[in-house]
């Protein structure tokens, strides 16, 4: 009997989601009576709520979603890191004066209205010897990497590895300060996560998807060239550019794994670093926004148990 997984993405389908679809291709879910049902992304409700919710299995998200429904009555807990690093970045068009973070005091900055972004940005810019202060306009997501574009704002965060190849091959190539750059502790985005009563009750379910899954990343890390081709073949009719897939491919592969380490591990002291920053700087509030009094239980929001090498 095959079992469907239903995964909810944090975006529209990009290289971070290329090894599900490599899994698939592949048969290595077939190989495990599993069959992958990749839903389409949507802004509302959030990637979280529908795992929550029942609407799906597991979800995408960066670390930081996990943290924020570490107090809720069902937390998350993340069960594999898609990247091994943050490869993430503020980004200003090239043409633009801007040529640091800190020339960002008083520009207008996109946002996606995360709960600790506008923290994080304030601090890449105090960081580089700003004030930190920025002009925030949470924008609708599907249109938050075009606002440099339109206009609408002077500065946004994305993914050099996509919105960056994405804006080099259109014509406005973009100057990236990568948030590791700037005395921001490194952090797993995205990872996969589900509900933890999920992880405790349907182990051997989400052992057998995480295998698959775990093959399909290491495929393609290995193979950028045809894993490109797997993910638009996936969707013939997916991609207006195809050289954004396999340019954006070489660049994402580099990501998903340490060299020497399997795919998907969650190191403890990674996420614990960048979980007491946000601690220590009081963005860690609870549902009624008061600062949390007691630092979390940071390892009790991870585990890697579930995936094929675990200890």
């Amino acid at each position: 009997m095959i079992s469907t997984v239903l995964v909810a993405p944090d975006w529209f389908v990009n290289t971070n989601h290329t090894g599900f679809f490599v899994a698939e291709r592949q048969g290595y879910y077939r190989d495990v009576s599993l069959r992958l049902q990749f839903l389409p992304y949507v802004d509302h409700p959030t990637a979280a709520r529908r795992v929550l919710g029942g609407e799906a299995h597991v979800g995408l998200g960066p670390q930081e979603t996990v943290i924020a429904y570490a107090e809720r009555e069902v937390p998350l807990v993340a069960v594999a890191a898609v990247n091994a690093h943050n490869s993430s970045a503020l980004a200003v068009l090239e043409s633009s004066d801007i040529v640091r973070p800190r020339d960002l005091d008083g520009k207008r900055y996109a946002s996606y209205g995360a709960r600790f972004e506008r923290h994080v940005v304030e601090q890449v810019i105090r960081n580089d010897g700003g004030d930190g202060d920025i002009d925030e306009r949470v924008l609708p997501k599907p249109t938050v990497p075009d606002a440099l574009l339109t206009d609408e704002a002077d500065c946004t965060w994305v993914f050099p590895t996509w919105e960056g190849v994405e804006a080099r091959l259109n014509g406005h190539p973009l100057r990236h300060f990568p948030i590791v750059d700037y005395g921001i502790p490194d952090m797993y985005t995205p990872v996969i996560f589900c509900r933890q009563d999920t992880a405790d009750a349907q182990q051997p379910f989400l052992r057998d998807f995480l295998a698959a899954t775990a093959r399909g990343y290491e495929f393609a890390a290995d193979y950028p060239e045809q894993a490109a081709q797997m993910l638009l073949e996936s969707f013939p009719d997916g991609f207006e550019n195809q050289r954004l897939v396999t340019e954006s491919q070489a660049e994402a592969s580099r990501f998903y794994r340490d060299p020497g380490t399997p795919w998907g591990v969650i190191d403890p002291d990674m996420w614990r670093d960048y979980g007491h920053y946000l601690y220590r700087l009081g963005f860690i509030t609870d549902k009624k926004g008061r600062m949390v009094e007691r630092e979390p239980d940071w390892d009790a929001m991870h585990r890697s148990d579930l995936l094929p090498d675990a200890p």
